[in-house]
């Protein structure tokens, strides 16, 4: 099991158009995860948001 952290990034990935560096890096992890088949995943929104992700 995997957990990360911060998949939120201050809630600055929610935006239509992300200007900070690292919350598009966190925007197209969040999205690469969300993609991937291999993998058991949610996302949990306590505090600055949580990925929980289990391989298959």
């Amino acid at each position: 099991i995997i957990f990360v952290d911060n998949v939120f990034w201050r809630y600055k990935i929610f935006k239509k158009k992300i200007t900070n560096e690292n919350a598009r890096a966190i925007a197209a992890f969040n999205e690469k995860v969300r993609q991937e088949s291999r993998v058991e995943k949610v996302m949990l929104s306590v505090r600055d948001g949580v990925y929980l992700i289990r391989k298959l």
